[in-house]
């Protein structure tokens, strides 16, 4: 599911993200940490934090998934 105001972005946008999802690393942030391609959708439709995930598939890694409060 996905909000119409929301962007699609790169992990290379988001510095050092990539490297802790393929680490099995989760990514937690308050959205003044954010970085601000997806901090600006993200507080339109009033996120104020966010927790993402990894997913692997047979051990490799597929993409991510993530909550906004």
């Amino acid at each position: 599911m996905s909000h119409p105001d929301a962007t699609q972005g790169r992990y290379e946008d988001f510095e050092g993200w990539y490297e802790q999802f393929i680490e099995g690393q989760g990514v937690s942030h308050l959205l003044e940490e954010i970085p601000e391609l997806l901090r600006i959708d993200l507080a339109k439709v009033g996120v104020k934090a966010t927790h993402i995930v990894p997913i692997f598939v047979e051990g490799q890694f597929w993409g991510v998934i993530g909550s906004g409060h």
